[in-house]
């Protein structure tokens, strides 16, 4: 049966291979520009959610409202994909011919009314994302004071004193004919004065040091544990041939 004028009809029903695989449900339908004839088709697998596998509706036969097309369903799972909301180019075209073995396919776009629409068994699935961002704020404040201690420095000091050193010297018999008449014999005291140093300690106040506060930026590593929410999609078909597991 002829694709023409079933488009809006196969919107929604799903897409078998030759030997009866399912492949996936059918979401859109592309026809060429210049003649309106449908020449791909785009279905949802499952296997990358927001994209589409787009499918040759060369020789594709239409029976009890069911497609069936040429390629396998391994085939189109290998396909280049198309994101749903994106416009089929001539580029994507080019590369789905060379995947699937064919030849020409200039001048095709979506078909009008079914341009990026979604077929009516398809639902939307929404999962939470973490936003993770920093705030600055302040965590302290820091003083710079200085105060007063005491401590003792010891320090050898070389101090120099006097002491007495008793010297004799022999007289010679010379020396002692001139002093016999000079000393008698007697008491006599001579005083030596004697002298020492005296260690003397003056403190002068001198500038040593400048000190002073700055900040510096240093990086550490926090971990971030935070739940969130994600929604699944189960299918509950009494046909298993209709469903396309990846």
């Amino acid at each position: 049966m002829s694709l023409t004028g079933h488009l809006e009809q196969l919107i929604g029903t799903h897409a078998y291979d030759t030997t009866g695989d399912g492949i996936g449900t059918i979401t859109q339908i592309f026809q060429d520009t210049e003649s309106d004839e449908p020449t791909w088709v785009a279905v949802t697998t499952g296997c990358a959610p927001g994209t589409s596998s787009l499918i040759p509706l060369a020789a594709a036969q239409v029976s009890d409202g069911q497609l069936t097309v040429v390629p396998t369903k391994q085939a189109v799972t290998d396909a280049p994909r198309l994101d749903i909301d994106d416009i089929l180019s001539v580029e994507h075209q080019q590369e789905l011919l060379r995947h699937y073995g064919l030849e020409g396919g200039d001048g095709l776009e979506g078909s009008d009314g079914l341009e990026g629409s979604d077929g009516p068994d398809a639902v939307i699935r929404h999962e939470e994302h973490l936003d993770i961002g920093t705030q600055r704020r302040a965590t302290g404040t820091a003083r710079l004071r200085k105060r007063v201690v005491t401590e003792t420095q010891h320090l050898q000091i070389p101090v120099t004193r006097e002491v007495v050193v008793v010297e004799r010297e022999p007289i010679s018999a010379d020396e002692a004919r001139t002093l016999d008449n000079e000393d008698a014999i007697g008491e006599e005291a001579r005083e030596v004065t004697l002298h020492e140093e005296h260690v003397t300690v003056t403190k002068n106040q001198v500038p040593v040091e400048k000190v002073r506060l700055r900040t510096e930026e240093v990086t550490d590593t926090e971990t971030v544990s935070e739940q969130v929410r994600k929604e699944r999609v189960d299918t509950d078909v009494e046909d298993r041939r209709e469903v396309t597991d990846c």
